[in-house]
């Protein structure tokens, strides 16, 4: 496994004509808090504050917050935007590939997640579910990658000294980057060649007198952090050309997700809230069983770049850690789809996936029942007893309780289970 880290030579006590030149910067932009402790730390503190605050540019954050506070009114404010479904040629609901085209494509993973939605202090993909064979999301990953890795290799023909490789590249956040490598070392990253996962962080760093406070900037992050870090470089190293962003069938027309559609003859993405009851539950003409708008995006985040939070913050005055109670700041936040308008339709592709395979969210406490590890458990049990059918197993349920958890090692997608015909199986059961 590879890691990205910032790690080096600790950082020097910045000059007085630099320190004051940068106080000065920041005064002017009428940020000068950042120093109020500043004769209070020690030489390591002052140098580590010193080269943080440089990497910053106060000017261009006054611009961009202030942007997003006070969007700007459009011509067409005024009027409904023209909001239209993806033209066929630029969707699809089966890839064509060729064998070759394996040794170009990749796995990244936002993995900046912590569990604790779920009842969990550990990070998200290190849950487990509740399936037979305990596995977390993160194993039940690496065995998919696993699978489609064998899978190109003996589509492609190629021998066992050449193989076919799909690299990892796991974006953390600063809370989840250490249990993360440390889940991944004690697993043996899952099977899968350590040199062939690379671990990258989307900093995150706590407040103190010497250390400002920084966050994430939502899922778009994932573009600068890919730059700033060596995954570009390593990908270019590779000759990695395609990775996408996928997109599953809306399960109704008041689902809580994104819908990825053309809006003013760009592609974008618009938030469910948007949309009026009418639009929202129009039909396909092609297929009036299926909504016209139902190409989810589940990033699933709000459209609006600011969100307010409660941001934990030391007392200029007194020196003390704040913990407040209500929101007391603003996020600024970029997210996955942003730069969708920005691309010429020609160069967007959106392929349709079937919700069953391809997507149970994960988003609340057991329990809950919509949403949570025992739907998301249920949804896996239930494509594995399909596959099983499929192939000519006879599934008996034994109690209330049914499904057949198939790992993915055996089957990635239901095939190769010819073995299973005219075999009875007793659900619940894990075939490994």
């Amino acid at each position: 496994m590879e890691t990205v880290k910032n790690e080096g030579v600790p950082p020097k006590e910045p000059s007085s004509s630099k320190l004051e030149a940068l106080k000065e910067k920041y005064t002017k932009a009428k940020q000068e808090q950042v120093f109020a402790f500043d004769n209070t730390l020690n030489v390591p503190e002052k140098a580590s504050l010193y080269e943080q605050l440089s990497s910053f540019d106060p000017d261009h954050t006054n611009k961009i917050t202030d942007k997003a506070l006070n969007l700007p009114k459009t011509q067409d404010a005024d009027k409904e935007s023209g909001l239209e479904p993806l033209p066929e040629s630029a969707t699809a609901s089966i890839l064509d590939s060729k064998a070759k085209d394996i040794e170009s494509v990749a796995v990244v993973l936002m993995a900046g997640g912590q569990g604790t939605q779920l009842g969990s202090s550990a990070p998200k993909g290190c849950f487990n579910i509740g399936l037979p064979s305990k596995k977390s999301l993160f194993q039940i990953r690496a065995e998919r990658i696993r699978k489609v890795q064998r899978l190109a290799q003996k589509k492609a023909g190629l021998s066992a000294e050449k193989k076919a490789v799909v690299p990892w590249y796991v974006m953390t956040s600063g809370p989840t980057r250490g249990p993360i490598e440390q889940y991944f070392q004690e697993n043996n990253y899952f099977g899968i060649e350590k040199e062939n996962v690379l671990i990258f962080e989307q900093g995150v760093l706590p407040s103190s007198k010497g250390r400002v406070a920084v966050a994430p900037d939502g899922n778009g992050g994932i573009y600068q952090a890919i730059i700033t870090s060596n995954v570009m470089e390593d990908m270019r190293k590779r000759g990695i050309q395609h990775i996408h962003a996928y997109f599953v069938r809306k399960r109704n027309s008041t689902e809580s997700v994104g819908l990825i559609l053309l809006k003013n003859g760009k592609p974008d993405v618009v938030e469910y809230s948007e949309i009026d009851k009418e639009t929202a539950e129009a039909k396909y003409a092609k297929q009036p069983e299926v909504l016209k708008f139902r190409a989810a995006n589940i990033a699933h985040e709000l459209p609006h770049h600011v969100a307010r939070k409660k941001i934990p913050y030391v007392d200029t005055k007194k020196g003390t850690m704040i913990k407040p109670e209500k929101p007391n700041g603003i996020k600024l936040e970029q997210f996955v789809f942003d730069v969708f308008p920005m691309l010429e339709l020609k160069k967007f592709a959106c392929m349709e996936v079937k919700r069953d395979d391809e997507f149970s969210p994960l988003k609340n406490a057991k329990g809950t029942g919509e949403d949570d590890p025992d739907t998301s458990k249920k949804d896996i049990m239930d494509q594995g007893k399909r596959w099983a059918q499929a192939a000519g197993a006879i599934v008996v349920s034994k109690g209330d309780v049914g499904g057949i958890e198939i790992s993915l090692l055996i089957s990635y997608g239901g095939e190769g289970l010819e073995k299973l015909k005219g075999k009875t199986i007793t659900a619940p059961a894990v075939l490994e």
